[in-house]
């Protein structure tokens, strides 16, 4: 498999730089909100920083255990 430099990582195993912890809290968050209200997040920054693979490591995390109770919806203006 060829990789290009500007393809989001889909694991852990392939985090070089160390989003996973990052990743983990900010899945906990969004885990325990527990409000009557709708939770939206927003991931910015520059192309090429990370944001993808970031989005891939926060939803793995919540998919990992909550599948059946979690839907999650991608949005992307483009």
């Amino acid at each position: 498999m060829v990789k290009y430099f500007d393809c989001p990582i889909q694991d852990e195993k392939e985090d070089k730089l160390n989003f996973e912890p990052f990743a983990k809290k900010i899945a906990e968050g969004i885990l325990k909100y527990n409000q009557n209200q709708t939770l939206i997040l927003s991931i910015e920054g520059e192309w090429g920083s990370g944001k993808s693979s970031l989005m891939n490591l926060i939803e793995n995390e919540i998919i990992e255990e909550n599948k059946d109770k979690i839907e999650i919806m991608h949005f992307s203006p483009w």
